[in-house]
């Protein structure tokens, strides 16, 4: 565009200051000077207009069918990342509706007093984990709460109450939300590596709660087949959760020192 008003410029002048000169009379000058300019200002007007629009028209076009390419993209990756989100949840702590469904087994063949306490808890837990969470794929925060809750009671079923667990709750957990099952499966990692029969080093647990800020931490001294163990699929996977639905939002950080281990995460809910 600014190659041919420059053109236009030098054309202009050309025929002002050198042909019309040379080939019309002083006289006839002015009128042909007047013709000239309100010929050249009018096609070079139209001209840069003309410009202007086919490039503007070809910019807007470019950048509409960037924007539309680009919300394809992100309705894609959101997608992708909610059928992982799903596909790890469904993966996540078979073992343990696999171990307390033996244990219901075995107390009902001498129809046990916490048999149907146990089967209460349990079909809670089971109906959070699959169908609580909303069109986001979020619950309630006191919701995983509760599930924690019930999971810590339904093994201390299981184990006669001799279980050393120490659940400390701070902070208002109303109106946040979270991806379920993130802290519980971290409690179950707890239980499932660790020593909880020593009264002096009971499984802490703790949820602090300020503003939108999360801290939970477990602490626990590892039984003797945990020191042997790596960490299992559950944990695995919710690592990867939590990068797919928190990306640049938590942090999560493991101590393993000698007979304890010890696990902290922060989360912007």
């Amino acid at each position: 565009m600014g190659l041919i008003i420059g053109m236009v410029v030098v054309w202009t002048s050309i025929v002002h200051f050198l042909l019309i000169p040379q080939w019309f009379e002083v006289s006839q000058y002015s009128h042909w000077r007047k013709d000239l300019w309100f010929h050249a200002s009018t096609y070079t007007v139209i001209i840069t207009w003309g410009l202007a629009f086919w490039y503007a028209q070809s910019f807007f076009e470019q950048a509409q069918q960037q924007q539309i390419e680009k919300i394809e993209k992100e309705r894609l990756n959101d997608a992708i990342k909610q059928a992982e989100l799903t596909s790890l949840k469904k993966q996540i702590s078979p073992h343990f509706f696999y171990n307390t469904l033996n244990f219901f087994y075995a107390q009902s063949v001498q129809y046990s007093e916490n048999l149907s306490r146990g089967i209460l808890l349990l079909s809670e837990i089971m109906r959070y984990a699959i169908k609580d969470d909303d069109e986001e794929g979020k619950v309630h925060l006191n919701k995983e709460v509760a599930q924690i809750q019930n999971y810590v009671e339904l093994n201390q079923l299981r184990f006669d109450n001799q279980l050393s667990v120490q659940l400390d709750i701070k902070g208002n957990l109303e109106y946040r939300r979270i991806v379920p099952l993130i802290l519980l499966t971290f409690v179950e990692n707890a239980f499932k590596f660790g020593d909880l029969s020593n009264p002096n080093h009971p499984l802490l647990i703790e949820i602090s709660v300020k503003e939108n800020h999360l801290i939970f931490k477990t602490y626990n001294k590892k039984c003797s087949e945990a020191k042997k163990q790596s960490g299992g699929i559950g944990l695995s996977n919710t690592r990867r959760r939590l990068l797919l639905a928190y990306p640049n939002r938590h942090k999560l950080t493991t101590s393993d020192e000698g007979d304890f281990f010890s696990l902290t995460l922060h989360l912007v809910l």
